[in-house]
């Protein structure tokens, strides 16, 4: 079975996490404290509230389109040159303009 992948939030959780903990490992002193046991220590962390809806409606829509745009004229452009490249082969090997040995048209 494959293994599963995490979605983008988890990742976003995952990545608030490492910085809390950077940042409370850097500013707490290390010191050896007796207490009473009787209080258990529930550590808690506050986690900036992600409204799941405002992220799938942004991410569904494609608003920025400019790299889409600039790859396809990229594309086209190369695509073009190849065929003309090819299409003035042609002509000349029809031609006769320049032969190629064992090559015959």
């Amino acid at each position: 079975m494959a293994k599963k992948k995490k979605t983008r939030q988890q990742k976003i959780i995952a990545d608030l996490r490492r910085q809390i903990n950077a940042s409370q490992k850097k500013s707490a002193p290390v010191e050896k404290k007796i207490e009473n046991r009787q209080q258990p220590i529930i550590p808690t962390l506050n986690l900036p509230q992600i409204n799941l809806n405002e992220t799938k409606q942004t991410a569904g829509a494609f608003t920025n389109m400019s790299y889409l745009a600039k790859d396809l004229q990229k594309t086209t452009i190369l695509t073009a040159s190849i065929i003309a490249f090819q299409l003035i082969l042609l002509f000349i090997l029809k031609n006769h303009i320049i032969t190629l040995n064992g090559l015959i048209y």
